[in-house]
């Protein structure tokens, strides 16, 4: 009974508007470019959207993106909602048969 969820992360510079007096001088300063790279920083880089299929015993139980309204199809930009939404589909994940799938996922250290 293993699950299989394949995830592909989205994300976005930091708000430079919102958040500019508490960005380090070097990121305020930084040219367009170079800020738009921020977001694959994960010091500070937002994540946009989390597109995912869940997958038990090879049946799909599960596909969308977690980051976006349903009713008008707009991304919501609250990130800890969208990572909220994401842990809980981790729920009973086991490190023994479930695995997480996607571009640059790192394998951590299984249960013994």
């Amino acid at each position: 009974m293993a699950r299989r969820i394949f995830v592909d992360i989205e994300t976005l510079p930091p708000d430079k508007g919102a958040s500019a007096a508490g960005l380090p001088e070097e990121v305020a300063a930084c040219s367009e470019e170079e800020f738009r790279r921020l977001a694959l920083d994960g010091d500070f880089g937002r994540v946009l959207t989390i597109g995912l299929i869940v997958e038990h015993d090879e049946q799909i139980i599960h596909r969308g993106l977690l980051g976006r309204e349903r009713r008008t199809m707009t991304f919501h930009l609250d990130e800890a909602r969208t990572l909220r939404g994401f842990w809980k589909l981790l729920t009973g994940f086991n490190l023994n048969h479930d695995l997480v799938i996607g571009h640059n996922v790192q394998a951590g250290k299984r249960a013994e």
